[in-house]
This record gives C-alpha cells, structure tokens and sequence, in this order.
C-alpha cells in the first residue's frame, strides 16, 4: 500500500490540542508505522510538498490564511493527486459531500473518530486515489487512439442508410468481415435497448446544427453477448442545399475499463469498504427518497439504529483482523433479515442504521428489530474462535416520531440510547417525553 517501510503523512491543523492527539493516534500503530510533518498554515503546506512528497495529506478546513472548501481547492491545487483526507469539527452531511467533489478522498468529524478508523482512512483514501489515478491514465490511453490507429471508423451515407464499418469496429465486437452487414439496422440493433432513445436523440441534435459534433457513450452487444461501453463520435461533412445532412463519418473507442473503473469509484465513494454496505452519505440519500414516496402516499417507515454490544472487547483483545471478520458477518445477517426494498448501512466502528420501507404498524418494525437481534444473538465462529455479542436497538417510525431526517435519525439513536440504559441486548421503540406522561 505505501511506497516507504513508514506511511509518511503531512498533517495541516493550526491547533496544537487537534495535531496532538491526531499525532499520538497516528504514532500508536504500530503496522503500518507513520512519519508525522506538521504544517500550521496553507503557505506552510506548499513549502512542505516542495520538498519530499507525503503519502497523504490531513487536512484541516479552518487555517489562518484559508476557509472552507477554498481550504481544499486550495490543497488540491498545490498536491495535485495526493490522496487527501478532511478533518473537521463541521458534521453536515450536504458539506461533507460538497467536500469530497471539491477533492478530498474522505471527510473525519474531530473527535468522531479513533486511531482504528483514522488509519483506515488513510488506507482507503490512498486505495481510491490510485484508481482515480488510474482513470486518468486511462483517458490518456484514449486520447492517444484517438490519434492512432485502435478505433473502429464509421461512414455513414445518410440518405441510403448504408453505413461502412472499418474491420477494427467489427474485431471491438467480436465479428469477422463477413459476419456483420453495412446497414445502419447492424450499427442500431446491437445498442443497449435503455441507450437507443439516447443515441438517436443526440444524433439528431447535430443534424439539426445543435451540437458541433456528435458524442455519445453507450453500450454495444458483442457476438459474444457481453456488453461494451463505446464512445461514439461523429461530424457531418456534407449536407444538400435546403442544410439536410447527407454524409456523416465517425470513430468508436471502447471505453469499457474506463466505466468500469468509475463504477468503482461511486461505489467505493457511497459504500463502506469493510462491509460493502451503504455508507452514511447514500443511506441519507435513499431515506430522503424513502420519506418523499411517504409523503406522497401517506406511508408509514422505520428507521432502526442498532449498537453491537461486546464488540469492543473482542476487537480490542483479538485484534482488528478479526473484529473486521465478525464486523462482516454481522452486515450479512443484518441484511438476511430485511426485505430487498430495505435498506442496512454502517455509519460507524459497530454502529448500523435500518430503513424499513412501508411498515404497516411500529409492530412491523419491532418485529424486524427483533429478528435481527436474534441473529446477532447467534454464536460467531471467527478465525476458530467461538465469539458471542448482541445489539442494542432504538426505533423511530415517520410520520409518528418525525417528519423528517434529523428527527428520525435522533429520535431512533435516543431510543437507542435507551435501549443501552436498560440493560443492553434489546429493542426501545421511541417514546416521546409527551407521549411517556401519566395519562397521555
């Protein structure tokens, strides 16, 4: 993962309490070991990459001689594509995705986060740096087939509809010469049925002088029956007197490793890497998607907000690797429990969040809440040990304990928060201190 025996981390924090003890996570690891340089300002910064180039760089938003996102454009522009990591006492979701487009690999809340999940962020923000890096490299390889000899070339008469494919167009699908004819309806039927509206919409935006020239991306059924992302390029070159377009000419390039390396990319950027469940950012997303179908058809959801209890200890006595291990099974059992239409995500260490589309009664969700209790309940065997753990978890239904995200989400971590007081190992639908009087 690091290019030196030592991860070396250039920390940008202008408060001496913050850089302390981000230093003394740091130096508490042990694998990998860290070389900490401390920079007090953005004009320090730059004189740091100057010299010896970081592995990474921790960088705090409120500096004397820059603000906000600036702070990040700002690093960005003088590290280039140095994987960058956001901390901050700000905890906005909207700010905290505003953060990684302006350029930061990851967004940590000062005091949200320990050694354990600082130092896998620094893993994870070097890991999507690298295919970030390796996406650009990619369209550097196209821009140079572009001008070479790799794509597949076009002509097409547009009057007859007969269009003439070079033999590298046919190969970039798997067709010898003779196997694939020159009509237009041997270019248009091998497209992707969710694309053609697309691609024909964009053809005809140039022939109506919209657009200089046509570029479309899309998907290509090869004989083999996989599919290829194509970039489809093209330009008039002769038209009739009344402007109609008579003949058209074009090149494709296969740009499949590229949109396969960008779905990586949006995943990564909305899923945990641990547990390949929907992080904090897509969870909110997908509830806020949820809450607009309820409101428009007058539906009842739960969101559940679930602690692993005993978890600590294991991890902390048996090490990471296998407090990962179980970390892992306990998202699959979660998930075994719930509908497909649901939703499980981890927002932190050992802390999972549930959206229950549709429930018909608070009933519903408790029952669910119940069913994966149970599983959790269930012996661990992880790495030949038998391991056992259980959940708190806390309930809050929309429309009755909030309206809302923020109301839900607090009202469900309070009920939480209760089930934890009460002896741990159960399930607490949220109560409202109105509703918990003496004759409500």
């Amino acid at each position: 993962m690091f290019r030196n025996p030592a991860c070396r981390v250039l920390l940008v924090e202008d408060d001496a309490g913050d850089a302390s003890l981000v230093r003394q996570m740091l130096r508490a690891n042990a694998d990998p070991r860290f070389e900490i340089a401390l920079a007090g300002t953005l004009a320090e910064m730059r004189e740091r990459l100057s010299g010896a180039t970081p592995d990474v760089l921790l960088l705090d938003l409120s500096l004397p001689d820059s603000q906000g996102l600036e702070t990040i454009h700002a690093a960005r522009r003088a590290a280039n594509a140095l994987p960058l990591i956001v901390l901050t006492g700000y905890d906005d979701t909207e700010f905290a995705l505003k953060s990684l487009d302006a350029g930061a690999q990851d967004y940590l809340v000062k005091g949200a986060f320990n050694t354990d999940g600082l130092v896998r962020a620094i893993r994870y923000a070097i890991g999507r740096a690298r295919l970030e890096q390796r996406v650009h490299d990619a369209e550097e390889r196209w821009r140079f087939a572009l001008e070479g000899s790799g794509d597949g070339v076009w002509d097409w008469s547009v009057p007859s509809g007969e269009v003439q494919f070079s033999q590298r167009w046919k190969e970039m699908i798997g067709y010898s010469e003779d196997e694939i004819g020159d009509k237009l309806d041997e270019w248009e039927k091998r497209i992707h049925p969710d694309d053609r509206a697309r691609v024909k919409a964009d053809v005809q935006a140039h022939f109506d002088g919209k657009t200089a020239t046509y570029i479309n991306e899309h998907r290509v059924c090869c004989k083999n029956g996989e599919w290829k992302w194509i970039l489809d390029r093209g330009k008039v070159v002769s038209r009739d007197v009344a402007g109609k377009p008579l003949r058209m000419i074009g090149l494709h390039t296969d740009i499949t490793e590229r949109k396969h390396i960008e779905e990586r990319i949006r995943h990564m950027a909305q899923h945990d890497t641990l547990t390949d469940l929907p992080n904090r950012a897509l969870f909110s997303d997908r509830l806020q998607q949820a809450l607009a179908v309820a409101k428009r058809d007058q539906l009842r959801l739960a969101v559940l907000y679930i602690d692993l209890d005993k978890f600590k200890p294991i991890n902390d006595s048996l090490g990471h690797d296998v407090g990962d291990l179980m970390l892992k099974e306990v998202a699959q059992r979660m998930q075994a429990c719930v509908r497909e239409s649901d939703t499980v995500a981890r927002i932190g260490g050992d802390e999972f969040v549930v959206l229950l589309r549709n429930v018909e009664t608070p009933d519903d969700a408790v029952r669910v809440a119940e069913k994966i209790r149970f599983a959790l309940n269930q012996p661990f065997d992880i790495a030949g040990r038998t391991l056992n753990i259980s959940s708190s978890t806390g309930i809050a239904i929309y429309p009755d304990h909030g309206s809302n995200e923020i109301e839900l989400s607090k009202n469900a971590d309070m009920a939480m928060y209760t089930a934890k007081q009460s002896g741990r190992d159960n399930v607490k639908l949220f109560v409202s201190e109105r509703d918990s009087m003496p004759g409500c």
